[in-house]
């Protein structure tokens, strides 16, 4: 099925057929949009689920002050669990 197009006129408009070119320049248009829009997805998700800067700080103080590396190795685990629920969009 081949795409349309509104056509301004003094009656509101019409539809007419792309040419073939209109429509793989709308194609291309929409596959660009469609990248843009699964990489945001893929960030949103991916903050939502990681560890809050505090959380990293206080972490990584426990680690270099007290050398308490469990809370470091607890997010390393957690974030690497993320990176794979999420992986990113291929481009």
């Amino acid at each position: 099925m081949a795409l349309k197009r509104t056509v301004a006129s003094k009656e509101g408009g019409h539809d007419v057929e792309c040419t073939p070119e209109e429509e793989a320049a709308f194609r291309a248009e929409w596959a660009k949009n469609d990248v843009a829009r699964a990489k945001v997805e893929y960030l949103r998700r991916r903050k939502s689920e990681y560890p809050k800067q505090e959380e990293i700080d206080k972490a990584t103080w426990e680690h270099i002050a007290r050398g308490n590396s469990a809370p470091m190795r607890e997010l390393d685990a957690l974030m690497r669990a993320i990176d794979e629920k999420y992986p990113p969009p291929i481009a």
